[in-house]
């Protein structure tokens, strides 16, 4: 029994292999959160959203889940590049979120107390989320990186746990536990998302698509898997993260826009002014603009 999916020399087999460390690792999760739940729940009937919060975070466990273990976990940790890229999008635009969506904002009465709470709140700006995603992004799927962690356990753990860091750390400035760290404006919040998530990843991601040959010798050098050719893994790689993340994007957009709308329409005008006669100084009596006009 191995303690994490990493990179291995043996053919390929789907006889399932059992990985002790991401069973624990979402065992953790699952108990922090229902020992949380129980410690802090208020006295108050829950409304119905956050009766909702355990399912949000119980599909959120077990999507990450699927992207950690057999079989997707051990194919991405060092057979194919396309299930690499697409744990990635797995960990950050699908567990990340329902995570953040299944936490209660009274499990954080305590965190606001705390001094690494002002960590939480710079992350929360959306430059900051960003350029964090993005350097992630980028950092994990270079060559040389990916080469160096996957090699072994304990660097193929540390490159999911910050995968998992970042998955939380890019909806911060959207859908933040604690609603006043949320940035106000739906417009800037679809802005953020489009440019962070949407368009700034479509670069390295047709780097890859476009590239001549093979950049990962982890995924080059391994027994080979499908019948797929490196070169052909690593295009289908770099295609799922140029338009990969369109599913998940583009609708989270629409309704931003559609909120955004709404909100503006909700807002009534204040009530026109009434005119004012210059020459008397005071306003004219009801129905005497229309007369004069």
């Amino acid at each position: 029994m191995q303690f994490w999916c990493a990179a291995t020399s043996d053919p390929w087999t789907w006889t399932p292999k059992p990985y002790v460390g991401v069973w624990l690792s979402m065992a953790v999760l699952v108990f922090f959160y229902v020992r949380a739940w129980r410690r802090h729940r208020p006295d108050r009937p829950l409304s119905a959203l956050e009766r909702r919060k355990p399912w949000w975070f119980g599909l959120g466990v077990a999507l990450l889940w699927v992207a950690t273990d057999w079989p997707v976990g051990a194919l991405g940790a060092g057979y194919l590049a396309s299930l690499h890229m697409l744990q990635f999008m797995i960990y950050t635009l699908a567990a990340g979120p329902l995570l953040l969506l299944g936490i209660p904002d009274w499990f954080l009465d305590r965190a606001r107390q705390q001094r690494w709470w002002e960590v939480v709140r710079t992350l929360s700006k959306p430059l900051v989320a960003g350029l964090v995603f993005n350097a992630v992004l980028l950092s994990t799927h270079a060559p040389v990186v990916v080469d160096l962690l996957r090699a072994s356990q304990i660097g193929s753990f540390v490159m999911d746990l910050v995968w998992f860091v970042a998955g939380l750390i890019v909806w911060l400035p959207v859908i933040n536990p604690d609603s006043s760290l949320r940035h106000r404006s739906m417009a800037v919040r679809a802005v953020y998302l489009f440019l962070a998530v949407g368009a700034l990843p479509m670069l390295p991601g047709g780097f890859l698509v476009f590239a001549s040959g093979p950049l990962y010798r982890t995924f080059e050098l391994a027994p080979p898997v499908f019948d797929i050719s490196a070169t052909a893994d690593q295009q289908l790689a770099g295609l799922i993260m140029k338009v990969g993340n369109l599913p998940i994007i583009w609708p989270i957009l629409l309704v931003l826009f559609v909120k955004w709308s709404r909100a503006d329409q909700s807002v009534t005008p204040p009530p026109p002014r009434p005119a004012v006669d210059v020459l008397a100084g005071t306003a004219p009596p009801a129905g005497s603009q229309g007369a004069s006009s």
